[in-house]
């Protein structure tokens, strides 16, 4: 039976893309802490990992990725292992989602590359700018019947969260549930308490250390607080960007 592929919560559909329209949005997304994800004939993989360089030469972009992590090392040691070649890359930016078909390549010292075979892109806009939080922040989580249960923060935006698990038991618990729970999680230096809707997961994870990912939605939150995320992500955001 085939997966189903998760629903990105308030984002647009996706477009076909001319490459002049896509190098921009791949390059402003240099810096970035992005998540890369291909396809082969036998699984999906999946790495986040910041975007070192954006090159565009003669008929070819290239994407370099900082191998500067376990699971960036792994995602690397799995594409060359299962001799991956010409596959299916999405490149989840902060404001964008860009599909396109490419191919792995070795870089340089802590580095590898992606290279964009083919002048074929899908994208689609978020519906909201998504921060990712560093440190992975403890969030608690309330359920329906007031049992407690733990997750990380992974991002936050004014519309929704993505929460990673490490067990997948909790993962599904939570996952199953169709009603609003309570969140509670401090993103950066804000105090965030709100209730919130499941709207797609995912299972991540080249190597037997997998983890478990939720995208949540907000529903009934309060305007000062969606204000206050709001700024939050734009001022974190804003000192990415610039930071090269």
């Amino acid at each position: 039976m085939a997966e189903k592929k998760p629903r990105v919560t308030n984002d647009l559909p996706f477009e076909k893309a001319e490459p002049e329209e896509v190098i921009p949005i791949l390059q402003s997304g240099v810096s970035w802490k992005a998540k890369l994800q291909c396809w082969t004939e036998g699984r999906r993989l999946s790495v986040s990992s910041r975007i070192v360089k954006v090159h565009e030469g003669l008929l070819r972009v290239v994407i370099s990725v900082a191998k500067d992590s376990v699971e960036a090392a792994a995602f690397e040691r799995a594409l060359v292992n299962e001799n991956v070649e010409e596959v299916m890359f999405s490149l989840h930016l902060p404001t964008d989602i860009v599909f396109f078909k490419g191919e792995f390549e070795p870089g340089a010292v802590g580095v590898f590359n992606v290279r964009v075979k083919d002048a074929i892109y899908k994208v689609q806009r978020r519906g909201a700018l998504r921060l990712t939080i560093p440190g992975r922040p403890a969030v608690k989580l309330t359920l329906p019947d007031g049992s407690p249960r733990a997750a990380e923060l992974l991002n936050i935006s004014e519309g929704g969260v993505g929460l990673n698990f490490t067990q997948k038991s909790t993962f599904e618990l939570v996952s199953s549930i169709k009603v609003p729970i309570d969140v509670a999680f401090t993103a950066i230096d804000l105090p965030v308490s709100a209730k919130a809707l499941v709207r797609y997961g995912t299972e991540v994870g080249v190597t037997s250390r997998k983890s478990y990912r939720l995208g949540l939605e907000f529903v009934e939150l309060d305007p000062k607080l969606q204000t206050a995320i709001s700024q939050l992500v734009l001022e974190q955001s804003a000192k990415y960007i610039s930071w090269k």
